[in-house]
């Protein structure tokens, strides 16, 4: 799965709608939809949104990584959700085609 399928995914496992989940993680319907479509890649905010309010494991989102949630509290550690969220933004960097 792509990381849009994924967070589409996401959304559909917590029966969500679209304007539901967009207004969870700050953006418009229709920013979801691209992103969902795969025509945007998610923000740093996004993904970081989908970490700390919905405890999706962030490998989950960024590689093969099978657990979805992150049900363990794995990431409850600070130094450890810190760590996976400079994995994180390191990545949708690299998606985004962007330079920190």
């Amino acid at each position: 799965m792509t990381i849009h399928e994924k967070i589409k995914h996401i959304r559909h496992q917590k029966k969500m709608t679209q304007v539901e989940f967009a207004d969870l993680v700050q953006i418009t319907q229709g920013m979801l939809s691209f992103i969902e479509k795969g025509d945007q890649s998610p923000s740093f905010n996004v993904i970081w949104i989908l970490v700390n309010k919905l405890h999706v494991n962030p490998y989950f989102l960024l590689s093969d990584d099978q657990v979805v949630f992150d049900t363990k509290k794995r990431f409850a550690n600070i130094s450890k959700r810190n760590q996976a969220l400079k994995y994180i933004e390191k990545a949708v960097v690299d998606i985004n085609g962007l330079s920190l």
